[in-house]
């Protein structure tokens, strides 16, 4: 049970993200044709859960092996130099996601402590910018994953170059 819900979550998060998006931009809509009922926090709202979900989507992309990439050169190399790129690759993005984490996780703290809010919401910016953290691990643990993944292939890993 606990490995489905750790295989699944990038993609509920997700699809909640889009789901909040959706009623955010009707109640912004209804809000304009429907006299009386006044929604500012609209706008502000569908912004900070779109944030979250290009954090929580990058850790789905990983997981399905989407994201970007441009492969034209690497393409051309036999299995095992291929491979090599592929970690080189993946440590890459782990050292990238690491710090974008880590410097997420400082600017979360500094919100707490500091009591800042949203404009509009009135929510401490910490829990707006929580999803990043929380994006950069899920993304973390689906970069290791990857790794484990490409690091169990042996037989082309002793290709020299």
């Amino acid at each position: 049970m606990l490995r489905y819900v750790l295989d699944k979550i990038d993609e509920w998060l997700t699809i909640a993200c889009l789901l909040l998006m959706l009623a955010g931009v009707a109640t912004q809509v209804l809000s304009r044709i429907i006299p009386g009922l006044f929604a500012p926090w609209t706008e502000e709202f569908v912004r900070f859960v779109f944030a979250a979900s290009v954090f929580f989507g990058m850790s789905l992309g990983i997981k399905h092996n989407d994201h970007i990439s441009l492969t034209f050169l690497v393409d051309k190399l036999d299995p095992g130099k291929r491979r090599w790129f592929d970690l080189l690759s993946v440590v890459s993005f782990i050292i990238f996601v690491s710090l974008l984490g880590y410097l997420g996780w400082l600017m979360v703290r500094y919100y707490w402590v500091r009591g800042l809010k949203t404009s509009a919401l009135q929510v401490n910016y910490a829990w707006v910018r929580a999803s990043l953290v929380i994006g950069c691990a899920l993304s973390l643990a689906r970069l290791i994953q990857r790794f484990v993944q490409l690091i169990g292939q042996r037989r082309d890993l002793t290709c020299r170059f």
